[in-house]
């Protein structure tokens, strides 16, 4: 069995981008979302993903979120925990359409200067509720930008 271990959903649908461009706007009212999202519109998404694996062979995708539009560095903790619950449920929902092919690896609710002891409810709600295998940490929650994010050898 041959598995990419880390793939992104660039292709995810227009919905979550424009549900992004909201947030960004309204960064001092954050919203959950709230995506209508079709089952037909997640398969068209994942067309290019599926043709990538028969063309190179491959059998299974740890798939996430796309890593550049992760975007912990904007607005509060609680817009970086709405835009990660929802590209969550986005990941879970394809995992569920396509689960002889994908396995659904989660972002954390990460933001700047916030303790990882608040990724902690994303995390299980991923792995107990949803079935996510995995999850990505980014190192660098702050985006280049103050408060620097401590390096791997700070406690």
């Amino acid at each position: 069995m041959i598995i990419d271990a880390h793939t992104h959903y660039t292709t995810a649908p227009l919905e979550l981008q424009g549900y992004r461009a909201q947030q960004i706007i309204n960064l001092g009212r954050p919203l959950r979302a709230k995506l209508q999202v079709s089952d037909e519109a997640l398969e068209r998404s994942m067309q290019g993903q599926f043709k990538r694996m028969k063309d190179t062979g491959i059998d299974r995708l740890l798939f996430s979120p796309q890593a550049s539009a992760m975007g912990h560095h904007f607005g509060s903790p609680l817009v970086s925990r709405y835009w990660t619950e929802a590209c969550n449920d986005l990941i879970a929902r394809v995992a569920r359409l396509w689960p002889d092919r994908v396995s659904p690896v989660c972002q954390l609710p990460q933001s700047p200067g916030v303790s990882p002891k608040e990724w902690v409810d994303e995390l299980e709600r991923c792995v107990k509720e949803l079935g996510f295998v995995g999850c990505n940490v980014n190192p660098d929650v702050a985006g280049g930008r103050e408060p620097l994010t401590p390096s791997l050898g700070s406690e």
